[in-house]
């Protein structure tokens, strides 16, 4: 049990670095199995007790079928199983009046704490089980055989031979969780990579094809290069001819990235449709009216860059 602080501490830093959903709930995980196993340390003595200390691992059932929400997006309404727990919390008082023994006493607290997990784990096993990598469907089968192991709570805690077999197979299970869960975050992480770098590698390709090539512009020989300091940048070069007039337009954006050649492209964008329909504009107007334009894009955007642009 000595591993669960330090995988707690890992997570919450992680999850301080990253701040993404998925890493919080993962951080979530850990620091509900921690209260858990304290819960339950704190209360063994007692029929009653036993019960009311079992109930703090309804934080861990929440805490994982939040974690298979956030990475599969599963309905997860987590207030209708608070009530659940409070009816199951009513019906411990009323039997444990009546010294009604060990299994009636817990075994509604059992099962309103183990039914958040096990109704999100074979509702995630039904509709994703087939589209689900190989990571999350382990996830899933551990968190139904964890579910059925709180379930069993109520069956064998009382019995003393049942109880190292019992606290084994929990540690077994975080330490499957620990395998699980973290392989669930890394693929999650992993698969947004990808699609970051796909994105990016789009958004190259097109400010490659915006510089301008074969530009033929009277008694100049027009040459353009642009290398970005990374996969996108805010180079701006471009190049325009409208009989009698030529334009040639330099800028670059602040900044280095996507936010950068995201503000490149409504500039181009801005330039070549205010040239299109006013090829007669001066540089100074150009350059004003262009300004206008992207400083209110720019404001709904709530992206604050500066870009210096030269129209000759």
């Amino acid at each position: 049990a000595a591993f669960l602080p330090v995988f707690a501490v890992s997570a919450g830093i992680v999850w301080w670095r990253k701040r993404t959903a998925l890493h919080r709930a993962w951080f979530l995980v850990w620091l509900a199995a921690l209260a858990g196993l304290v819960g339950q340390g704190a209360s063994q003595h007692g029929d009653l007790a036993m019960a009311i200390g079992y109930t703090s691992v309804f934080l861990l059932s929440i805490a994982l079928s939040n974690l298979i929400t956030t990475s599969l997006h599963v309905p997860f309404a987590w207030r209708r199983y608070l009530v659940l727990l409070a009816v199951a919390a009513a019906a411990r008082i009323a039997f444990a009046s009546r010294d009604a023994g060990f299994t009636p006493v817990t075994l509604p607290v059992a099962l309103a704490v183990a039914l958040p997990l096990l109704h999100t784990a074979i509702r995630a096993i039904r509709a994703h089980w087939r589209t689900g990598d190989a990571a999350q469907r382990a996830l899933l089968v551990t968190c139904v055989v964890f579910g059925a192991h709180v379930v069993d709570f109520a069956f064998f805690r009382n019995r003393p031979a049942f109880v190292p077999f019992g606290f084994a197979l929990g540690m077994l299970l975080l330490f499957a969780f620990a395998i699980t869960a973290t392989a669930v975050v890394l693929e999650a992480e992993t698969a947004q990579r990808a699609r970051i770098a796909t994105e990016l590698d789009a958004a190259r390709r097109i400010q490659r094809k915006l510089v301008p090539r074969d530009v033929s512009l009277p008694g100049l020989e027009v040459v353009a290069h642009v290398r970005p300091a990374e996969t996108v940048a805010g180079d701006y070069v471009d190049a325009y001819h409208f009989e009698p007039w030529s334009w040639l337009l330099l800028g670059d954006v602040t900044g280095h990235g996507l936010g950068a050649g995201l503000v490149m492209l409504m500039a181009q964008s801005t330039i070549s449709s205010i040239l299109q329909t006013r090829p007669d504009i001066s540089p100074r107007e150009l350059n004003a009216l262009a300004n206008k334009i992207l400083h209110a894009n720019l404001t709904r955007l709530d992206e604050q860059r500066h870009m210096t642009i030269v129209a000759i």
